[in-house]
């Protein structure tokens, strides 16, 4: 599972759509992407996968960028492998593109074996945080 959030932070890094499209779970599956600021992606907008594509091509204009501090996966339950992560994140759009972090986690569809698979794994819920104000 952790390979597979690798591969999404890449993907979004380098605004490659196609991949990122791969990641994520197709309707009826998906169930939400949400994001605090920047690019706060909230409430009805969150479950819109048929806008998904379009939000990360505006993030990845603003050079919305991820790092992985931690991960923790959480086990799985009812065919969903459930994580947690700490992201250092930048934008040019919040705080003149200083870095900060946040906390998210996220759910993907996978047994016991794709969890350690991250091309068999597609996200179906994947939320990040607001930025820790220290």
């Amino acid at each position: 599972m952790r390979s597979a959030v690798a591969r999404f932070i890449v993907a979004y890094d380098a605004g490659d759509l196609p991949r990122l499209d791969a990641l994520f779970a197709r309707d009826p599956d998906f169930r939400w992407y949400s994001s605090g600021s920047p690019g706060v992606r909230v409430q009805s907008a969150a479950y819109r996968r048929d806008t998904l594509l379009g939000y990360f091509r505006t993030r990845f204009q603003q050079r919305d960028r991820l790092r992985l501090l931690t991960f923790r996966f959480n086990g799985n339950s009812q065919g969903f492998g459930h994580f947690a992560f700490r992201l250092k994140r930048r934008a040019l759009d919040y705080h003149g593109g200083r870095p900060f972090e946040v906390v998210g986690k996220g759910a993907a569809i996978c047994d016991a074996t794709a969890a350690f698979m991250a091309d068999k794994v597609r996200f179906v819920v994947m939320s990040l945080g607001a930025p820790e104000m220290r």
